[in-house]
């Protein structure tokens, strides 16, 4: 069953790739917002505070997942050793 996890199959670093890929979409959504914003149409402190949270929340998953692509690296993580 281990054998098909989604890093077995595509490395850990390529999996940590890709999600903090899709992890980056909401802040480039809120820099292609301030277009309307500078219209008049929206608000900068909810826009700032809301890319400071999104960037905080990428930047806090990096870490947790680089930390997991070196414990892969290095053989600690259980995950690999079950099965």
């Amino acid at each position: 069953m281990n054998d098909r996890l989604l890093f077995r199959f595509w490395g850990r670093e390529t999996v940590k790739d890709l999600t903090l890929l899709v992890a980056a979409l909401p802040a480039v959504a809120c820099l292609m917002y301030v277009p309307v914003v500078i219209s008049g149409e929206g608000s900068w402190p909810r826009l700032a505070i809301l890319f400071v949270i999104f960037a905080v929340i990428w930047w806090a998953l990096r870490v947790l997942l680089l930390g997991w692509v070196t414990r892969g690296r290095r053989g600690d993580d259980v995950t690999d050793e079950a099965g």
